[in-house]
């Protein structure tokens, strides 16, 4: 089962990628955390805007 757009993507590669990833969701998102690990910053602390005068 292929999501619709990606049918096309996946057919430059050889038949056993096709074969795991067309048929193993558990592949797909084990490649997609790398690929997020590598992208998003390491540091993803959320920090507090001070406050400047009277707001209200």
């Amino acid at each position: 089962m292929i999501i619709a757009g990606i049918g096309s993507l996946i057919q430059i590669f050889p038949k056993i990628v096709q074969t795991v990833f067309a048929e193993n969701c558990v592949a797909v998102v084990f490649i997609v955390a790398i690929i997020l690990n590598l992208v998003l910053p390491k540091n993803m602390d959320v920090h507090e805007v001070p406050k400047t005068g009277d707001a209200e």
